[in-house]
């Protein structure tokens, strides 16, 4: 389903917190890069940010949170997860369900 006739967001831009491994980067950029085909416009922002709540508990979970900007509007989504593949994975499903729910 190609909406906007991007068929990637070019410049994803992801940040990371110390303790998240700088190979979640890549991976993140690979999921959101791709969410291009759903939006209902073009995508002008994209931003990823994964922190962990190391300190916080004995086994730290990975905290992802991101923003697109479609069209001037801001889509945001964050998920909790045990690895960040799987923080990043829920990210993607999240917000694709939203850039499809945006159609409406």
């Amino acid at each position: 389903m190609r909406h906007a006739g991007q068929n990637v967001i070019e410049n994803v831009q992801v940040s990371l917190t110390s303790k998240v491994p700088g190979n979640a980067r890549d991976y993140a950029v690979a999921k959101i890069a791709p969410l291009a085909r759903y939006a209902p416009g073009s995508v002008d922002l994209a931003a990823v940010r994964l922190t962990t709540t190391a300190g916080r508990r004995a086994r730290p979970l990975v905290v992802a949170h991101a923003r697109l900007t479609v069209n001037g509007a801001g889509l945001n989504a964050e998920v909790t997860a045990s690895t960040y593949t799987e923080a990043i994975d829920q990210l993607h499903d999240r917000m694709r369900d939203l850039l499809l729910k945006s159609h409406d």
